[in-house]
C-alpha cells in the first residue's frame, strides 16, 4: 500500500490479508475490467467499504473529484 495511503490511515481489514477470505468476501469481479474501489475514500479497505468498479466509476470517485 501506498504512503500516502498510510499517511491517510487508509488500511486493510486483517481478516483480507489471507487471500480466501477476501475472496469468501468479494468473490469474482463481473469481468476484467473491474477493480476493487472503496465507496468512502476516507475508510479502508474492507467487505462493507469496498465493491467492484469500472475505471469511469473509480474516477467518479476519486478524493480529487
Amino acid at each position: 500500500m501506498s504512503h500516502r495511503y498510510a499517511v491517510r490511515g487508509i488500511t486493510v481489514v486483517e481478516r483480507w490479508k489471507i487471500f480466501e477470505n477476501f475472496y469468501a468476501d468479494m468473490g469474482d469481479p463481473p469481468d476484467d475490467t473491474y477493480t476493487l474501489d472503496r465507496k468512502d475514500n476516507d475508510k479502508g479497505y474492507e467487505p462493507l467499504n469496498c465493491t467492484w468498479a469500472t475505471r469511469m466509476e473509480q474516477a467518479n470517485n476519486r478524493s480529487t473529484n
